[in-house]
């Protein structure tokens, strides 16, 4: 029984075989693709200079962390913690002297008022205004959401929608959103589920990644839809503040009790032992080790 005169498009697998698709555009080769992107980590752990020279790298078409290639493109920095002093302090840091990318750009930040709204906007004015433009870094979500006289967070569904149109923005233009924004406290069996929120707010990034400091080492684990999931080893230069990849293919347990588990093999997976001689060695509860 026809219900109505809607006529619903189908589209065959055969037809979608043959179209002529573009391929992803890699913004940061095989760590920032386009769609909307989630970089999150404690307060003061060193986002805002990673973004900062991701921004840098992609704005001269350099390579970043010593690690990944950039392609070169106009980049647009929407700054929300931060004043023109420290922007200028950080960015001679990184630079170590160097003349900064014409091709980076910083929104003044009283410009950008309410997110939902005049937000969106803005990033869309941009997008329109700058033909060779394919980054575009919000620092902090947090702070863009907080200035939303919306009720922002109270469920699934509003985080989802909100960053699902930010991401509609991004795959729409082959552009990608970073989104720059926190972490709790409390840690959980995966570090994904460490991002403040509800789930809607990692629901619908197309690529997260997490900055997380674990014991002395720094950690940047990545996953997503078009990228293989990766954990990396970091370091910072203590000069120029410029994160470095030391090691790909990082194995790190997802919480320091577990980590703890791990130490007591040293890294040599050829060690047998029972449960019993691991709770003796870590001083607690067999059953404990045992759950772990």
């Amino acid at each position: 029984m026809k219900i109505s005169n809607y006529e619903i498009k189908l589209v065959s697998a055969n037809d979608i075989q043959k179209m002529d698709i573009p391929k992803i555009n890699w913004i940061v080769e095989g760590l920032l693709p386009e769609g909307l992107a989630l970089l999150a980590g404690r307060p003061k752990v060193g986002k805002s200079w990673l973004s900062s020279q991701l921004a840098l790298s992609v704005a001269s078409g350099s390579k970043t962390m010593d690690y990944f290639q950039s392609l070169k493109s106009k980049v647009v920095y929407i700054a929300l913690e931060d004043n023109l002093r420290r922007l200028k302090d950080r960015i001679n840091l990184l630079m170590q002297g160097n003349e900064a990318p014409a091709d980076l750009y910083f929104l003044d930040k009283s410009e950008f008022n309410r997110f939902y709204q005049e937000g969106l906007l803005l990033i869309k004015q941009a997008i329109a205004q700058y033909e060779d433009l394919n980054l575009i870094i919000i620092d902090t979500l947090g702070n863009a959401i907080s200035r939303d006289d919306r009720k922002f967070g109270i469920s699934f569904q509003q985080e989802y929608d909100f960053m699902s149109e930010l991401q509609n923005l991004a795959l729409q233009n082959q552009l990608c959103i970073l989104l720059i924004h926190h972490t709790r406290k409390t840690v959980a069996d995966s570090v994904y589920d460490e991002i403040v929120g509800t789930t809607g707010i990692t629901a619908a990034p197309d690529t997260l990644l997490i900055l997380k400091k674990q014991g002395d080492a720094f950690l940047m684990h990545v996953t997503g839809r078009d990228i293989k999931e990766e954990s990396y080893l970091l370091s910072q230069d203590e000069d120029s503040h410029n994160w470095i990849i030391v090691e790909k293919n990082v194995q790190f347990a997802t919480t320091i009790e577990r980590q703890d588990l791990v130490d007591v093999f040293n890294g040599d997976i050829q060690i047998e032992l029972q449960v019993k001689d691991i709770a003796e060695k870590l001083d607690k509860h067999r059953p404990t080790v045992s759950q772990l």
